[in-house]
């Protein structure tokens, strides 16, 4: 599978997205979903030969949903009293 042209840059606070085939575009994200959405969008736009990048982009944003949907449902274990 083609890797992805998009580069992410993260720091504490956000994402700043890069694309090596397209030095004009950049975009910033807070948080990891937003940054695929942003990816997404921008292979499917300027980057349609590459369908199985933006297909990535995509299992990776969903991927991620998923993952922190499980973490909120996890059960908390009760604290111990001293």
């Amino acid at each position: 599978m083609p890797t992805s042209p998009i580069k992410l840059d993260k720091s504490d606070s956000s994402i700043v997205l890069t694309c090596d085939l397209c030095p004009w575009w950049s975009a910033l994200a807070i948080g990891k979903p937003n940054a695929w959405t942003s990816a997404e969008q921008h292979e499917r736009i300027a980057h349609p030969e590459l369908p199985q990048v933006y297909r990535q982009a995509r299992y990776e944003r969903e991927s991620y949903a998923r993952r922190a949907a499980a973490a909120r449902e996890m059960p908390r274990e009760p604290e111990m009293s001293r």
